[in-house]
């Protein structure tokens, strides 16, 4: 970010927006965590946060399986803390059972990658975008996904 016409301007105020995907196989429906680099970065603490907000604040209390399928990035999804999480929420109550998947690289497609792919459709038509908010609002209204602003509190 920002999406510019001019290649020059672009590498001299590049911010990186963040977009974290929850896809609701149940409902099909999918939920974009988004945050720029000064609110947190795109680490493991990040994804446990956004798992979190996902499941206290949009999960139905009355679910009590849960089934993740992540991709297999080492520093985001494929490592102790995202690995403890589920067990601390089983551990909890909150959860009877979670079955965390992790495809075989390059052979799979997850719904979110098709969320992603829409986003993008939509990019490729814009001229230009400037700030995080117009990045959320593209992604609320005109690609028509869930957004949650997100801000880690955690930001180590």
């Amino acid at each position: 970010m920002p999406l510019l016409p001019v290649n020059e301007i672009f590498y001299l105020c590049q911010v990186w927006q963040f977009n974290f995907c929850i896809h609701s196989a149940k409902s099909t429906k999918s939920t974009m965590f988004m945050w720029n680099e000064s609110q947190g970065h795109k680490g493991v603490n990040d994804v446990v946060s956004c798992l979190n907000n996902y499941i206290t604040k949009v999960l139905s209390a009355e679910v009590d399986s849960l089934y993740l399928f992540s991709d297999g990035c080492i520093g985001q999804n494929k490592n102790m803390k995202v690995v403890q999480y589920p067990i601390t929420l089983v551990a909890s109550g909150r959860l009877k059972c979670i079955t965390h998947y992790f495809p075989v690289k390059c052979h799979s497609f997850l719904p979110c990658d098709t969320s992603f792919t829409r986003i993008e459709k939509i990019k490729r038509k814009k001229e230009k975008v400037e700030t995080p908010r117009e990045w959320e609002d593209i992604v609320k209204n005109e690609a028509n996904f869930n957004v949650e602003t997100f801000k880690n509190t955690n930001n180590t």
